[in-house]
C-alpha cells in the first residue's frame, strides 16, 4: 500500500508540478568563413523535468557525427564548417510539460576547395 501511495504522489508531482522549458541562452546567428575552423551554437534550457536538447538543422534533426558534435550541455560544435553546413539551425528544448524553439543562422563566406584558384 505504501508502495502505491509513494507512486501516485509521483506520478501527480510529474503531471501536475511540471514546468515546461524555459530559454537561459539561445543561439546567435554566425558568420564564417573559409579559414574559420569551428562553429560553436550554445543553448540552456531549464525546467522540470529537466529539458532534453536536440538540434535542427533546416528544419530535419540533425545527428551527431564526427563534424557536428552535440554536447550533454546543449551545445553544437560544428568541427571544419563547410559551405554545406550553412542554413538555418533550431535548438529544441523539450521535457513532459512542452518544447520550445530558438534559431539561429550560419552564414558562411568565401570560396571552397578550389586549388587552383587559389594558386593563380
Amino acid at each position: 500500500m505504501r508502495l502505491f501511495i509513494f507512486l501516485f504522489v509521483c506520478l501527480f508531482f510529474l503531471v501536475f508540478f511540471s514546468v515546461p522549458p524555459t530559454f537561459v541562452k539561445t543561439p546567435t546567428n554566425i558568420e564564417v568563413s573559409v579559414r574559420d575552423r569551428q562553429v560553436l551554437f550554445r543553448c540552456l534550457a531549464t525546467g522540470y523535468p529537466t529539458p532534453t536538447i536536440t538540434w535542427r538543422k533546416d528544419g530535419l534533426p540533425l545527428e551527431s557525427d564526427t563534424r557536428h558534435v552535440m554536447t550533454e550541455n546543449g551545445a553544437l560544435n560544428i568541427i571544419d564548417p563547410k559551405f554545406s553546413d550553412e542554413g538555418s539551425y533550431e535548438c529544441v528544448a523539450q521535457n513532459s510539460a512542452g518544447e520550445i524553439v530558438s534559431k539561429a543562422a550560419l552564414n558562411y563566406f568565401g570560396v571552397e576547395g578550389n586549388k587552383e584558384f587559389y594558386s593563380k
